[in-house]
């Protein structure tokens, strides 16, 4: 799979029901071994982090954006830091 096929940092999706998520990261993207699956790192609005395989994530999500720009993500990562800091 190229970079091109993984959710890119700072996109937006919505789940099936209706909520709204930010991509944070996508990682295992070199393993070969099913063990280590391709996984999605995503932010709620309600401020939890939750991951879910590609696999599963392409299931239950819809792009809304292709990214966002360079300084809506660094607004983005203050308000990670806010709520894992608090």
């Amino acid at each position: 799979m190229s970079n091109e096929e993984y959710p890119k940092a700072g996109s937006q999706w919505r789940h099936h029901d209706g909520r709204l998520y930010t991509v944070l990261y996508t990682v295992n993207i070199a393993s070969t071994s099913p063990k280590y699956a391709a996984t999605v790192v995503y932010l709620g609005r309600n401020g939890n982090i939750w991951s879910k395989t590609l696999i599963d994530f392409r299931e239950t999500m819809t792009s809304l954006l292709d990214g966002i720009g360079q300084g809506k993500l660094s607004d983005l990562l203050a308000e990670i830091k806010t709520h894992i800091f608090q």
